[in-house]
């Protein structure tokens, strides 16, 4: 499995900020997704710690409907579905979301 694929488009320090740092990007899903989440920690996107995560579907290139959420106590994305229960999706390698790409802003100690 090979995980979440990430680009940025816009890393670096906000201006008059001697520590905090920004990374804008993209995040595609692969085709099994995890029970419980895909991981994404501050690592991953060259952060020291997280101070703000958010992340919307890319509707202009996602072909899926589903809503995406940051797990901050395991440092993951949920993905749930976005049909009338909005249940989380939770069969571990049987949902294939590899159409899913989101947008990702997060904010940190750079």
């Amino acid at each position: 499995m090979a995980g979440m694929t990430l680009v940025a488009t816009k890393t670096g320090k906000i201006n008059g900020q001697s520590d905090t740092a920004v990374w804008i990007g993209k995040g595609t899903f692969d085709s099994a997704y995890l029970s419980g989440g895909e991981l994404l920690t501050n690592e991953m996107l060259g952060l020291t710690t997280l101070y703000s995560v958010q992340v919307t579907p890319d509707f202009l290139t996602s072909t899926t409907a589903l809503v995406v959420g940051y797990d901050w106590s395991a440092a993951t994305l949920i993905v749930f579905e976005s049909g009338a229960d909005g249940a989380a999706l939770d069969v571990i390698g049987a949902d294939d979301i590899s159409a899913l790409v989101v947008d990702i802003f997060a904010i940190g100690k750079g």
